[in-house]
């Protein structure tokens, strides 16, 4: 029993970086190593290389590698690779967009064979830019942490796409886990360069493994468009300080009407409060936001014609029916919800939500937080928050202002 037998590998066993400058060769020796030397085996060398050349020096190129054991008793090795490259602006939704409901079609040519497998190899490869959370799920991407160089070439903008091109899983493993943990990495390092839209081309030659992942990614929020697949990214706001935060809860709220629900996350200390408390201020109601940690629940009235504000802390709830227990739809539809702690167990609350993830830096001095919001359901189809990625300190006045005075002119 040799290394290319069957591996079923678990998402924790998996890791993805991005590829370093020069590492094109030990990638297409890891990949294509341990085929039989044939000169079909070393043309597909030959191939691999030119493309991860590429790829390396003019897109993107994400490595999936694991420790897990193998029957030949390897450890550490490449068990496939991604291109991500950026696809300009998003086109705007359109009621003639066509979709189909037929799984992606396989790539040929300059695409490097998407989603062709090669076998795996023990070649070496550089530890530097792997960040993984314990679990060994992707974290977010910093890109200060890399020294890549292609951070610049991507236009940073709300209406900026982001497109993979082609993932290669090699063989003797388990496809559907190292291709989404590939491409878990990919929207995350989508997100942290600014591109609002993640494309999936269509990709991998048997027909089998195409609607695996179209069935799997269908889950992870994708939709089909023609014979790809796209999901919508979350928009990241890099938070400086305190004061901040409760901009960003402030001019959030001048997008924000009765029923609308947010479920907001991060570790103690991360900013939900202060966020909620701009939202509160944004939404003008009655009395001063504090947490509601002991009571569960607060009720805020709006004021002005706004709608008013109910803020929840399911720290301690541990299941919907807990959450719904709290009689939150008694005044629901008429204000914003707010729950705190709330992943896991808020997000069936409604057909629709706002996800609020706050994360803290590195560093763990300085007051520096990030913040992804990911729009779900219908209600913020074409909504685009993205100017919210790049607030200013006099933002919360301004928009303050203007929402005043539309009021008033109504």
């Amino acid at each position: 029993m040799d290394s290319t037998d069957s591996r079923t590998l678990d998402l924790a066993d998996i890791s993805v970086r991005l590829a370093q400058p020069g590492e094109a060769q030990s990638l297409s020796d890891a990949l294509s190593g341990q085929l039989r030397q044939t000169r079909t085996a070393q043309r597909s060398g030959e191939r691999m290389f030119s493309a991860f050349s590429e790829w390396i020096e003019h897109d993107l190129c994400l490595v999936a590698e694991t420790d897990a054991p193998t029957a030949a008793g390897r450890g550490h090795r490449v068990v496939g690779v991604l291109q991500l490259v950026n696809s300009g602006a998003v086109p705007t939704p359109s009621s003639d967009t066509p979709s189909s409901d037929e799984a992606p079609a396989s790539r040929h040519g300059s695409d490097h064979g998407a989603g062709s497998q090669e076998d795996a190899g023990s070649g070496k490869t550089s530890q530097d830019g792997r960040h993984t959370t314990p679990d060994g799920a992707p974290e977010r991407w910093d890109p200060e942490r890399s020294d890549s160089g292609r951070w610049g070439d991507w236009p940073g903008s709300s209406h900026a796409g982001a497109e993979v091109r082609s993932v290669i899983v090699a063989p003797g493993n388990d496809h559907e886990p190292i291709a989404l943990a590939l491409l878990a990495g990919a929207e995350q390092l989508a997100t942290d360069l600014g591109s609002a839209q993640l494309r999936v081309r269509g990709w991998a030659s048997h027909p089998s493994t195409r609607s695996m992942m179209r069935a799997a990614l269908s889950q992870h929020g994708y939709h089909a468009d023609g014979p790809d697949l796209v999901c919508t990214l979350p928009v990241r706001v890099v938070v400086p300080t305190t004061e901040a935060m409760h901009t960003l809860g402030e001019v959030l709220a001048s997008e924000l009407t009765g029923g609308d629900v947010i479920v907001a996350s991060g570790e103690l200390g991360a900013g939900k409060t202060t966020f909620t408390q701009g939202i509160g201020q944004g939404l003008h109601v009655s009395e001063p936001v504090i947490s509601p940690t002991f009571v569960l629940v607060r009720r805020h009235d709006g004021v002005g014609g706004h709608p008013g504000l109910i803020h929840v802390d399911a720290y301690r709830l541990g299941s919907l029916a807990e959450l719904v227990d709290l009689d939150l739809d008694e005044t629901m539809d008429s204000s914003v919800t707010v729950v705190e702690w709330g992943a896991g167990i808020a997000e069936e609350l409604a057909s629709s939500y706002l996800g609020v993830q706050i994360d803290r830096t590195a560093n763990p001095e300085d007051d520096i937080r990030i913040v992804y919001l990911t729009p779900v359901g219908p209600r913020w189809q074409g909504v685009d928050l993205g100017f919210l990625s790049v607030l200013t300190p006099d933002d919360a006045a301004d928009t303050s202002e203007d929402a005043d005075m539309s009021k008033e002119l109504q």
